[in-house]
């Protein structure tokens, strides 16, 4: 069909998004009211991976031995929750009030513009790299496919495996565990229960209440493991219904 031949390799989403949503604007306009049958898959696909502390901590810690500057972008995509264009793309030195430990945000998908709340360490880190009187874009990267190899770089290197510096044309990384971890997994891993009582046994109360709300569904993060589960009475996370030593929910033991 056409459509298929427009994206003859797209998903239903993509598929969606740019043929049967643009089709569906045109006879809307032009009074004409008809119910297209959207694609199979055109809701996409909800992605809710999040990182272990151990592992968010090992690839910061390899991304800053690869670029200071680097280390620091993935530091506050996962201390603030933000979408990396949020950090990335919006943030200016101006923005930065780090007296007060806030950055300024023009927010991304129609979010209204606020502060967002840094961690005492990542304040210390911006005053480290800010030279004086800088003004500007906080990063100097850009988006695409030297920031994308850069995170890839520092995966490898928090697993032990080698990487090029520079991506060789046609290059592709090996297997391995963490090759579904991408900028936004920060953002989703700040927003877990596991993190936000990390951040308030460091003292940081205010960066406990996230600005997001992710459904907790990881995927495997290592061979052999079954993912772990925000369920009710799992007893994994803070607010569990579940007594220590028991697989009774509390819920059900009142009854």
């Amino acid at each position: 069909m056409r459509r298929r031949a427009l994206h003859p390799n797209a998903g239903g989403a993509t598929r969606n998004a740019a043929v049967y949503t643009l089709m569906s604007a045109i006879l809307h306009h032009a009074g004409v009211e008809i119910k297209l049958r959207r694609p199979k898959g055109a809701e996409g696909r909800v992605v809710t991976d999040w990182l272990r502390p151990e592992d968010a901590d090992a690839i910061i810690i390899a991304a800053r031995e690869i670029d200071e500057e680097f280390g620091t972008l993935l530091l506050a995509l996962l201390y603030t929750g933000l979408r990396i264009g949020e950090v990335l793309d919006r943030w200016r030195w101006e923005d930065l009030n780090l007296d007060e430990g806030a950055a300024w945000t023009r927010r991304e998908k129609g979010g209204v513009e606020s502060d967002a709340k840094l961690r005492t360490e990542l304040v210390a880190t911006f005053r480290a790299l800010r030279p004086l009187g800088r003004q500007g874009r906080v990063f100097r990267f850009h988006q695409g496919g030297h920031l994308k190899h850069l995170l890839t770089r520092a995966k490898l290197a928090a697993l032990g495996l080698p990487c090029p510096i520079r991506r060789p044309v046609g290059w592709q990384p090996p297997d391995h565990r963490l090759a579904w971890v991408n900028f936004h997994t920060f953002r989703h891993t700040f927003a877990t229960p596991g993190w936000c009582r990390r951040s308030r046994s460091r003292g940081d109360r205010q960066l406990a209440r996230s600005p997001i709300r992710v459904p907790l569904c990881p995927r495997r993060h290592q061979r052999g493991m079954e993912p772990r589960r925000a369920v009710a009475g799992s007893g994994e996370y803070p607010g569990s219904a579940v007594l220590i030593g028991q697989k009774v929910p509390i819920l059900l033991a009142l009854l």
